[in-house]
């Protein structure tokens, strides 16, 4: 069953709450990080994610190197076939657990094995997120509960019923959704039991706080910060990567 603990506090190695220019980490002690990387491939069509290879590392271990020394704890959900693999290449780095069935099943999972009052959420095929986005969204959550990244929206959306566009929406009330995300444990506890109660299964967890009657703080995220999901967003993860 998934418990709350105490209020949550911050341990910093910065001398203020300054983000320095030169880029000190700054270690949150009580935020725990849960990572889903249960992705099978089949649009990318290059195998399970969680060991897909870019730059000589997978991007579970490019996502893994950059919470480390941001947060207190790292939780990765994996496939049950590939936990060992997996759990033997990043040992002593994190806790390993088998995903669920479907991407909420899994985070869900994930959370049980935490303990720290904010848990920042991950996708594990977003490797160019940095530890300035995971620390602004983590101080987010703390102070507003929940919060998640988001990019500005250039495209005109246009809402379909069957194979045609029937209304629009104004690009300026639009934003596109990515990870971190992160939500205050009690906050997010009762989401997932009020999602459970009502069988929904939700895109993207915030959209379980959105059901509370709840708001989600806009953090801005980064046009880099790419998700790898087709065979064309490998072929510019290599090109970002090239220039990290």
């Amino acid at each position: 069953m998934l418990t709350t603990k105490g209020d949550c506090r911050i341990k910093r190695y910065l001398s203020d709450r300054k983000y320095m220019s030169n880029q000190k980490e700054e270690y949150m002690t009580n935020v725990d990080a849960v990572v889903p990387a249960t992705g099978e491939g089949r649009r990318l069509g290059l195998g399970p994610k969680a060991l897909l290879k870019i730059d000589g590392q997978t991007m579970l271990e490019h996502v893994v190197k950059t919470l480390e020394g941001v947060v207190g704890k790292i939780v990765v959900g994996v496939p049950a076939e590939h936990a060992e693999q997996i759990g033997s290449t990043l040992k002593g780095r994190v806790d390993i657990a088998e995903g669920g069935s479907t991407r909420q099943a899994t985070i869900g999972k994930l959370i049980e094995k935490t303990t720290s009052d904010i848990i920042l959420i991950h996708d594990g095929n977003r490797p160019f997120a940095d530890k300035r986005m995971f620390i602004d969204v983590a101080e987010a959550a703390i102070k507003h509960g929940a919060a998640s990244a988001f990019i500005n929206n250039n495209n005109t959306i246009g809402c379909s019923k069957g194979s045609y566009i029937v209304e629009s929406v104004p690009r300026e009330v639009t934003r596109l959704s990515q990870t971190p995300q992160a939500y205050k444990r009690s906050l997010l506890i009762e989401a997932y039991k009020k999602a459970g109660e009502d069988g929904f299964e939700a895109h993207s967890t915030w959209e379980l706080i959105l059901r509370l009657g709840k708001q989600v703080k806009v953090v801005q995220g980064n046009e880099r910060n790419l998700k790898i999901t087709t065979s064309f967003d490998w072929e510019i993860a290599r090109e970002l990567m090239k220039g990290r």
